[in-house]
């Protein structure tokens, strides 16, 4: 990351945190400290980050004083988001979770996956519906496992113990943050105690079904779908993907290659989910919801067909609303690339504290730092003819064509030009497609050394 890069992270983040509430000033400087290093090189470790030993010392006290509150951090975060919403004119907010995985003996962590010891983060992204711009961060909570496996039982509305429930207390917080916007979230989060929660509130959503054999009026959901005629078509890029971990993950999303898709889109209006036996007798005993269903025609041979089922408070009336509400839940992608911001760009796997509340300001601290690189390579995709001079300076731009050869970038290279060079400086080939983010960090940090020696070249002439 440039010398202009490095400022302008650091005034962003510096910006984003400035509302937080701290105890005394002294916490307050050593914050601002702090954001500089994490926003400048998100890719680095403290010690890396803090070459003076004092300063080092310094920021681990900050991070194990427990008056520190990183809900205060992150409540600063989700303020400057709510803003920033206010200006869209729609407004989607992407809910889902991911698991924290650390090495090494930790204090208070929990069961993750595997024999790893972590914690679960629930976050809830604000993208603009209208550009695809992460809008930022306006809710994240920490969710512990404990070692024992609990049974199954029924869901109430108030069970602290039930991790599950963290859907609901995400679409409240964020309902009352921001209540005309679009919650979309993935397969996770079908529970009618949720759906029955929030058309209560009356909000508009967009949830994938995970259990097509859920009871209806007139036959399970899943039956009454396969008979809705298809109203529209839409053809879209569908990505690369890997096999994940474990048998139950690889069945729900399976290894695929990169192909085009012709998606065929029907919609069942106004179906009647019955009460499971499963949800608490709190919950209404059936609910009325409008669902979409999203087919691929004519999948390549031997590959299962793209398949979406979508409950939703939106109307389905035309083709258009439908397609809006297909369009609505195709935004869920970016919290998945916010989460690798989190992981491989600010490396926070990676973070040497020992208890979970270091590790949760150090959250605090990240979060918004993954939001700002998120949003510079979506400018980039939504954008990718915008001038070079956006993103870096004209050094920049001389060390690119010195290290890599004048004819890498064109006489007036645009953002795309130049995050492809500093992604080549990084090992990725133009080839693979887009890069990923560990190839984007080393690049950039290979170019602030290039920089570096440039800028050290010109005080010596």
């Amino acid at each position: 990351m440039g010398s202009r890069q490095r400022a302008a992270a650091i005034a962003v983040v510096q910006r984003e945190l400035a509302g937080a509430k701290l105890p005394n000033v002294h916490n307050e400087e050593r914050l601002k400290r702090l954001i500089e290093e994490f926003a400048a090189q998100p890719d680095k470790g403290l010690p890396q980050m803090f070459g003076d030993a004092s300063q080092l010392e310094g920021a681990y006290r900050f991070l194990r004083n427990e008056h520190i509150d990183p809900d205060a951090l992150l409540a600063a975060h989700a303020s400057e988001t709510k803003q920033r919403a206010a200006q869209a004119r729609r407004v989607v907010v992407a809910h889902d979770t991911t698991a924290f995985v650390f090495g090494g003996e930790r204090r208070e962590l929990g069961r993750v996956v595997g024999k790893g010891r972590g914690f679960f983060g629930h976050f809830a992204l604000a993208i603009d519906a209208a550009t695809a711009m992460p809008l930022g961060v306006v809710h994240c909570e920490a969710v512990m496992r404990g070692d024992q496996v609990k049974s199954r039982k029924k869901v109430g509305p108030d069970d602290a113990t039930n991790e599950a429930l963290r859907w609901n207390r995400a679409a409240r917080a964020t309902h009352e943050m921001l209540q005309d916007a679009v919650h979309v979230m993935d397969r996770e989060a079908d529970s009618y105690a949720l759906l029955a929660e929030m058309l209560e509130r009356q909000q508009r959503f967009v949830v994938r079904l995970s259990q097509r054999e859920r009871r209806a009026e007139g036959g399970p959901i899943g039956e009454l779908l396969a008979g809705a005629p298809v109203v529209a078509e839409r053809e879209v890029s569908l990505g690369a993907r890997k096999a994940p971990p474990g048998p139950a993950s690889r069945k729900r999303h399976p290894a695929r290659h990169s192909r085009k898709a012709t998606l065929e889109i029907s919609a069942y209006q106004r179906a009647e989910l019955l009460r499971p036996l499963t949800c608490g007798a709190n919950y209404a005993p059936r609910i009325v919801i409008n669902v979409v269903r999203v087919l691929e025609k004519e999948p390549p041979a031997g590959t299962d067909p793209v398949e979406w089922l979508l409950y939703t408070s939106l109307p389905v009336d035309t083709p258009d609303q439908i397609l809006s509400v297909v369009d609505a839940y195709r935004q869920r992608w970016l919290i998945e690339e916010f989460f690798k911001a989190l992981k491989t760009g600010c490396i926070y796997e990676q973070r040497q504290l020992e208890s979970l509340h270091g590790l949760l300001v150090v959250l605090a601290l990240s979060v918004p730092v993954a939001w700002h690189l998120l949003r510079l390579r979506t400018m980039v995709r939504t954008d990718p003819n915008a001038p070079a001079a956006s993103m870096v300076s004209a050094a920049q731009i001389a060390c690119l064509r010195h290290e890599l050869g004048q004819r890498v970038l064109p006489p007036h290279p645009t953002t795309r030009d130049v995050l492809l060079a500093i992604a080549r400086l990084g090992g990725h080939l133009r080839n693979n497609g887009d890069p990923g983010w560990l190839t984007l960090s080393r690049g950039f940090h290979d170019l602030k050394l290039l920089e570096r020696g440039y800028q050290a070249r010109g005080d010596q002439s």
